[in-house]
């Protein structure tokens, strides 16, 4: 079990994060790549950033959150509230639903080649 997750500011990471309701300390990211992430999780409340390149900064922290039970309820309840436990589910949805309408617009495209087929050969066989 855990209280706190130190980690890069990666979006798996976080997602699974929020969605055990842990607070992050995120030490570092991919700039430009993972910058909204932190904006997502400091700006929701749900934990913070401290370079990696400022280890003393990383541990006095953790030991702060640690010595708070009442701020890190608070983050860990930010950090549920901002779960989206069934994302990758929502995500798989929207792809299979594309693919459902994909589908029928390629039925309907070979309805109309068979039709368009069968009215070419009556025509030619009609003298």
């Amino acid at each position: 079990a855990a209280d706190i997750l130190v980690t890069k500011a990666g979006p798996g990471s976080i997602a699974e994060a929020m969605i055990k309701g842990l607070p992050c300390l995120l030490t570092t990211f991919i700039p430009g790549q993972e910058e909204g992430n932190l904006s997502y999780v400091i700006e929701g409340g749900a934990g913070l950033y401290v370079s990696d390149a400022e280890p003393e900064e990383v541990a006095k922290t953790v030991v702060a959150w640690l010595r708070d039970p009442e701020l890190l309820g608070s983050m860990s309840e930010r950090a549920k509230q901002l779960a989206q436990p069934k994302a990758s589910l929502d995500i798989a949805r929207c792809i299979c639903d594309g693919c459902l309408d994909l589908g029928m617009e390629l039925q309907e495209v070979r309805w109309k080649s068979i039709s368009r087929a069968s009215s070419t050969e009556e025509a030619e066989a009609t003298p």
